[in-house]
């Protein structure tokens, strides 16, 4: 009864289909299977497609439904590079148009094969008088009740245009929209749905212009388990790119890099814009959801539009970043939306980013209704502009609630240039109704060199857990008191005009602590939190503050009197004696002796270090503080109350409790007088260096150089046997590292060390590979088909454990994409395990759209150590006529590392 039903439904879907005839159904009983003519298509069993590169069941027309009448087309594994459904409308000579659309696939569910629905729509022109103009279509498709198993890639909609005229305008356009995704479930893919919209255009000596959308498609009752893009939409274009009008409902996706992400990449204007994202929620991932656009300025002025998009009933858990918002070159944030959204476990909440941006503006967006529990970071909103001006303005938030976070919401408008003075603004913006559970920083507002003014708070409730981690209610000035937790923190060269009323502070009952009814904020404000067994009122600037009764404290009545450090001095815990700077030790302890302090903090390059507070200033209060942990550091005491702060400042106190790490090289071997000598070169990367270094051997050679931190080493020895070399190198404060090498006949053998292999390759249309030639990788414009593979090989004789590959692209042409997201930041890669000659592969899609140069950096560490880092030059030639290849010749990059000690056998 159940299929008669979906019959009898995409019978009725067929009729209401756009210059559609009627037509009998055809049964499709076997893969192999050629659609040419419009109509109804069902199958009859579950179909298997076999071999490789091939389709179960090939489209060549548009008006088309298919049922699948609930059965299975299964291929032989998710890389068997097979289709299930397949469409593919193009040429390889000119054509200028060519369309998809009308295709309906429903009650159907696809397992192991490589694309299970692929749409591929390719219009290519070339000419040389007149105009070059092409045009790619997928419109008008709908798919529906579909289920994917283990394919690796779902439903794949691929829209290509690219127009070539040598002396006349070029125009190429591709789409892909309306299109409807329903009732879809997918589980392990590495794309789950993926719409791709390229166009392309080239002119030699007049103008080109390429325009790729995708717009007013619609996904709704999604379901995405463990893959690497839930719902991916690219469109990009040498002018104009828009994913706009795109619809989201109802869509949970699980334990994925990307939840949903949607990307606009154009030459010259991207827009996103317009889409709606309701329902959704997902479950472990990367990115929760991710918006981009990204307009390089290749021909002198490129903008950027991410506008009018909005977000309700958004669910995020345990994710990097909940919402992640990114945008480049000049670029407009606004008027978009975010309402009814919870987000869980979560190092960012909702990320506005901005990277290369001339002009920035993030304005008139608004946040209501969001909740965000154990976040570094719950609302994080940053424009940047490096030549113009950067705003953060007429934002509105209200009723939020934070919870357990380092940062509640952190505002930053940052404008810098070397050459042009710039402003940036923070202004304007609106806070009700927000309530903070346990943070460092309540309200974090910076707009570096410029204003900060015009913004009102009201009815703001700061909820403080740990009394002691609270210092001020407010701070605003060019610059902070460092070391102290805040209710509201604003920093700019110019503070003014801020409105609030009704900010109040609790403990933990919760009681409330003390309350600001109203407010005008400007430079140099500096509310801390007041404690008293008395209801008085305080008032800063124009700043009435009641502090309420606590029974909290036994504190005395409050001392109106300004902090004094009376005694300050530094000893070394080497020697009892007074420590003096700029000198080695393994530990230092601070002793002070304080009048009046209400709370002190200890900075260690101005960060917080220590913190400690008082219900009420102390008369006196004699104070101690050891630092033992390695490193260089500038140390501050800051001790403050009500009436104002005191510091100071030792810098220079170096630290180092570790021991040196040793460099051995061997330089050579020779014969002097018969006698055959041994040749060391020894060194430290310690931070303090090696002060004595001591030889042993076995043949009774010992030797020890004081007061330097590496030596060239001459050692006799009998080459009929074995030389054991134990060396010792101390650092300035007597901690110590031991290497034993061995050296017979000419081999030099390290105890502990391993050595990494890099060799990389890339490979063209997937079948032919070509080995890289001098670390620089050669690419033609816009040949979309390229991998980059990296074979990462352990040649040392030693298991290596825990290795972390750190990859950057700088520069981002042309464009590098790992597990199908660009390079934008860095990538951290995790290797468990390497044993000896045991290799591991990686690999990178790259995009050579436009011409240039890029580097890709490849770091390592292992066992917390670094070991060395790798290069590859990227470079994009200009587009030619001809199929063009690369030739090259293999090239290594060799890494050697040493676990505990690292070996300098091999330079890197």
């Amino acid at each position: 009864m159940n299929k008669i039903y979906k019959y009898l439904l995409s019978l009725v879907s067929l009729l209401l289909l756009v210059n559609f005839k009627v037509f009998s159904a055809t049964p499709i009983s076997s893969c192999g299977f050629t659609i040419s003519s419009p109509g109804y298509y069902y199958l009859t069993k579950n179909l298997t497609v076999t071999g490789s590169g091939n389709a179960c069941i090939n489209i060549t027309t548009s008006n088309v439904i298919i049922n699948g009448n609930g059965y299975y087309i299964i291929g032989q594994g998710a890389n068997d590079s097979n289709y299930g459904i397949y469409y593919y409308q193009g040429t390889s000579s000119n054509g200028d148009l060519f369309i998809i659309s009308y295709i309906n696939v429903s009650f159907v569910s696809f397992q192991n094969i490589e694309y299970s629905i692929y749409f591929y729509s390719n219009a290519y022109s070339s000419t040389g008088y007149p105009n070059a103009y092409s045009y790619a279509y997928i419109d008008n498709n709908t798919f529906s009740n579909i289920t994917i198993y283990n394919s690796s890639n779902g439903i794949y909609l691929y829209s290509y245009s690219n127009s070539i005229s040598y002396y006349s305008d070029a125009y190429s356009y591709a789409y892909i929209d309306n299109n409807t995704f329903s009732n879809i479930t997918i589980y392990n893919s590495s794309n789950g749905i993926y719409l791709y919209s390229n166009a392309h255009s080239f002119s030699d000596y007049s103008s080109a212009y390429s325009y790729a959308y995708i717009d007013n498609n619609t996904f709704s009752n999604i379901t995405i388990y463990n893959s690497s893009n839930g719902i991916y939409l690219y469109s990009h274009g040498n002018t104009n790119t828009s994913v706009d009008v795109n619809k989201f409902y109802n869509i949970i996706i699980y334990n994925s890099s990307n939840g949903i992400y949607l990307y606009s990449n154009a030459g010259s204007y991207a827009y996103l814009e317009n889409n709606e994202f309701f329902t959704i929620n997902v479950f472990s991932l990367s990115y929760g959801i991710y918006l981009q656009v990204y307009s390089p300025s290749s021909n002198g002025f490129s903008v950027s539009y991410l506008e009018s998009n909005g977000f309700s009933n958004i669910t995020v858990y345990n994710s990097n970043y909940g919402i992640y918002i990114y945008f480049y070159t000049f670029s407009y944030v606004d008027s978009n939306s975010f309402s009814n959204i919870n987000i869980y476990n979560t190092n960012y909440g909702l990320y506005f980013y901005p990277s290369g941006s001339y002009y920035s503006e993030i304005n008139s967006n608004s946040f209501s209704n969001i909740t965000v529990y154990n976040a570094d970071y719950a609302l994080y909103l940053y424009s940047y502009s490096g030549s113009a001006y950067s705003y953060v303005d007429s934002n509105s938030f209200s009723n939020i609630n934070i919870y357990n976070t380092n940062y509640g919401l952190y505002l930053l408008s940052y404008a810098n240039s070397p050459v042009v003075v710039l402003y940036s603004y923070l202004d304007s913006n609106s806070f009700s109704n927000i309530n903070i559970y346990n943070t460092n920083y309540g309200l974090y507002l910076i707009s570096d060199y410029s204003y900060l003014e015009n913004n009102i708070f009201s009815n703001i409730n700061i909820y403080i857990y740990n009394i002691s981690n609270a210092n001020y209610m407010i701070n605003a000035g060019s610059s902070g008191v460092s070391g102290a937790d805040y209710g509201l923190y604003m920093a700019s060269s110019t503070i003014q005009d801020n409105s609030i009323s009704n900010l109040d502070v609790f403990d933990s009952s919760p009681d409330l602590l003390a309350d600001i009814n109203s407010c005008n904020v400007g430079n140099s404000v500096l509310i801390p939190l007041l404690y008293s067994t008395t209801n008085i009122t305080i008032s800063i600037g124009s700043c009435d503050i009641n502090i309420i009764k606590s029974n909290l404290f036994n504190s005395n009545q409050y001392i109106n009197s300004s902090p004094y450090i009376n005694d300050y001095y530094l000893q070394n815990l080497q020697n009892s004696n007074n420590y003096t700077p700029g000198t080695w030790t393994t530990g230092i302890e601070l002793y002070s002796n304080i009048s009046y302090p209400e709370n002190l903090t200890i900075l260690l390059n101005n960060n917080v270090a220590y913190q400690e507070n008082f219900s009420s200033p102390l008369q006196y209060y004699n104070f101690n503080y050891i630092l033992s942990r390695a490193g260089i550091y500038n140390l501050t005491l800051l001790a403050c109350n009500n009436n104002g702060c005191i510091e100071n400042t030792t810098d220079n106190v170096y630290i180092d409790n570790n021991p040196p790490i040793i460099n051995t090289n061997l330089i050579n071997s020779t014969v002097i007088n018969n006698n055959d000598y041994l040749y060391l070169n020894i060194s430290s990367y310690a931070l303090s260096g090696i002060k004595n270094i001591t030889i042993t051997t076995n043949n009774g050679y010992s030797n020890t150089y004081y007061n330097q931190n590496s030596a060239i080493i001459q050692i006799p020895y009998n080459p009929s046997n074995i030389l054991n070399v134990y060396i010792s190198a101390c650092s300035n404060v007597n901690l110590c590292s031991n290497e034993n090498i061995i050296y017979q006949q000419g081999t030099l053998t390290e105890v502990y060390y391993g050595i990494i292999q890099l060799q990389a390759y890339i490979k063209y249309n997937s079948t032919i590979s070509y080995p890289i030639n001098n670390n620089t990788l050669d690419f033609e414009l816009d040949k979309p088909d390229y991998n980059l593979i990296l074979n990462i090989t352990n040649i040392g004789n030693i298991t290596l454990n825990n290795i972390t590959m750190y990859i950057d692209q700088i520069g981002q042409n042309p464009e590098v994409l790992f597990n199908n997201i660009p390079l934008y930041t860095t990538k951290e890669v995790y290797i468990n395990q390497l044993q000896p000659n045991q290799s591991y592969i990686l690999q990178f899609s790259v995009l050579p759209f436009n011409p240039g140069y890029s580097e890709l950096d490849i770091g390592f560490n292992a066992n917390n150590d670094y070991i060395g880092n790798g290069e590859y030059i990227l470079s994009v030639q200009g587009y030619t006529n001809s199929a063009g290849s690369i030739v090259a010749s293999e090239n290594y990059n060799v890494l050697a590392i040493i676990i505990a000690i690292i070996s300098g056998l091999l330079l890197i």
